[in-house]
């Protein structure tokens, strides 16, 4: 029975399966359905033959029963796309994406439910859950019955302003495990779909009043179900005896996105394909479409005077067009262009690196000393991480937020700088490292985050 099963739910949702108990969940279309009258239906038929003596005396009726239990007859169910939580990701951003899954069979059963993704220029993607299972009830209309809107009162049942309407269904009485408040697998609080064949309502059940059998009647009608909060609708809605009634439920799959393959952009299409649970799967469903961009990362070079300070101004179409940052030697303004000097004053340089999309890793900076001038030693400092804040007059400052700012320009010293002859290296990001030993390699800089590298020269 369902009040069994959905224990298996909580389950679900640790490993990233979610299931939406929400009446505005999207609702998908639906074929032609292949349920019938409901299962665990019991179909009794009584014959009666009335007679009288020879004396013409009425005699007690005679009568006969047989009767039918109506078997569960499953069919692939129905999932429909709803929504994606983006459309362009980084490599390694995990990405939701909503379907819903309706049943599609004559009672309780349970569907699988497993992710796939055509791939180009990446990696495979890693899918939380990876498959999941699922169990949907459902039932079928015993007695016609008519829900109206707001705009159209009349003989049939309004299901908004907390009212409910109760409507006939078979019992399942002869089932398993018989709960009085669960008519195959149907729950209150559920979400259901009543189904004519042309076109579906969709409400939130109530409750549910399972019925008993009693011999010598009709036990098909035995039983009924109260729904409200019925989607948006004009006019009314009619259900005639033997359409169908389905659960539905929201479903959700996560997609951590797999790394790039070339220097190129990637692509992965995300389906979802539905099946019977141990048994045939469907044709899967195509969902969207989620662009791998690589990494974009964008470098800016500053300079100041620190023995004769001058204001500087930007270089044109220049943004940031000035810096306030402390590169390790004291908050100062950092300029574009515009800045004179002499011979003999000493030159600040501030080389700033931000990631603007995805995560850049082994991130190596090289930088020419210019002619003319003269490394200060000791002066080489790294930042390996910040963030950046601009004015709308691209006035920026970084601001240091976990990272550290270090000396870096000692040899072999495991640090993230040299400097060696004419040439500054810089090992930026988290993680770089200058220890040839240890493998040198650039630091990574997540999306959003800078890296801030600084030193001194002399002017000949």
């Amino acid at each position: 029975m369902k009040k069994l099963i959905k224990q298996r739910y909580p389950l679900l949702a640790k490993a990233g399966f979610a299931v939406c108990l929400l009446a505005c969940c999207a609702q998908s279309a639906y074929a032609a359905p292949a349920a019938g009258t409901a299962a665990n239906t019991l179909l009794e038929n009584t014959v009666t033959a009335n007679y009288k003596n020879a004396g013409g005396i009425v005699q007690a009726p005679e009568t006969a029963t047989a009767a039918i239990t109506i078997l569960l007859v499953e069919a692939q169910p129905v999932l429909a796309l709803v929504s994606a939580s983006a459309s362009v990701g980084a490599e390694g951003d995990s990405i939701t994406v909503n379907y819903t899954i309706t049943s599609n069979a004559n009672g309780e059963d349970d569907y699988s439910l497993t992710p796939s993704e055509a791939l180009t220029n990446v990696s495979a993607s890693i899918f939380t859950p990876s498959s999941a299972t699922i169990t949907l009830g459902a039932t079928t209309v015993a007695t016609a019955f008519t829900i109206t809107d707001d705009a159209t009162p009349g003989s049939g049942c309004t299901t908004t302003g907390g009212q409910t309407c109760a409507i006939g269904v078979p019992i399942d009485a002869l089932v398993a495990g018989y709960s009085a408040t669960d008519i195959n697998g149907l729950v209150a609080g559920d979400l259901i779909t009543f189904s004519d064949g042309a076109a579906t309502l969709n409400c939130v059940l109530a409750a549910v009043t399972n019925g008993t059998v009693s011999t010598g009647t009709t036990a098909a009608v035995q039983a009924s179900i109260s729904v409200n909060n019925c989607n948006d609708f004009t006019g009314s809605f009619s259900l005639d005896v033997g359409d169908n009634v389905f659960e539905y439920a929201a479903v959700a799959f996560t997609t951590t996105l797999g790394n790039l393959t070339t220097a190129a952009d990637g692509t992965t299409v995300v389906s979802l394909t539905g099946g019977l649970a141990g048994g045939a799967s469907g044709t899967p469903v195509e969902g969207p479409t989620i662009t791998v961009k690589n990494a974009v990362l964008k470098i800016y070079k500053f300079v100041r005077n620190t023995t004769t300070p001058t204001v500087g101004n930007a270089a044109a179409g220049t943004t940031p067009e000035w810096l306030t940052v402390d590169a390790g030697y004291g908050s100062a303004t950092y300029y574009t262009a515009g800045v004179t000097a002499q011979p003999n004053d000493v030159l600040e340089y501030v080389v700033l690196v931000v990631n603007e999309f995805g995560s850049a890793t082994d991130v190596v900076l090289t930088d020419p000393l210019q002619i003319f001038t003269t490394y200060a030693p000791g002066s080489l400092k790294v930042t390996d991480a910040g963030t950046l804040s601009c004015s709308p007059a691209h006035t920026c400052t970084v601001t240091v937020t976990g990272g550290t700012t270090s000396p870096a320009d000692a040899a072999g010293g495991g640090d993230a700088g040299t400097a060696v002859g004419n040439t500054i290296t810089l090992y930026a990001g988290v993680g770089g490292n200058e220890d040839a030993a240890a493998g040198a390699k650039g630091g990574t800089i997540a999306q959003g985050k800078v890296s801030v590298g600084a030193y001194r020269v002399t002017v000949e």
